[in-house]
């Protein structure tokens, strides 16, 4: 995957009729890689959080049913609730 960059997103908006200069396109990859690290930071907290749930069940001998949904691991207990 190719890292996006200043003059690329200039380049992406304009074709799509939107003009910024190439200052105000390294602002907005600032931006968006920041925002794409705290959603990726909050992804993982939550999985993390569900596998710690998953191996309680596990423990207590529940039979489980697995599944990616999005970036959220999801799973279904013998009684049917579903672990968020």
């Amino acid at each position: 995957m190719e890292k996006m960059t200043a003059e690329k997103a200039v380049k992406i908006l304009a074709e799509h009729g939107t003009h910024i200069s190439l200052e105000e396109a390294e602002i907005v990859v600032d931006f968006l890689r920041k925002l794409a690290k705290i959603a990726v930071g909050q992804c993982l907290r939550e999985e993390e959080g569900l596998i710690r749930e998953i191996e309680d069940d596990i423990t207590k001998k529940n039979s489980l049913n697995f599944s990616y949904v999005d970036c959220r691991l999801v799973h279904k207990g013998i009684n049917g609730r579903t672990g968020r």
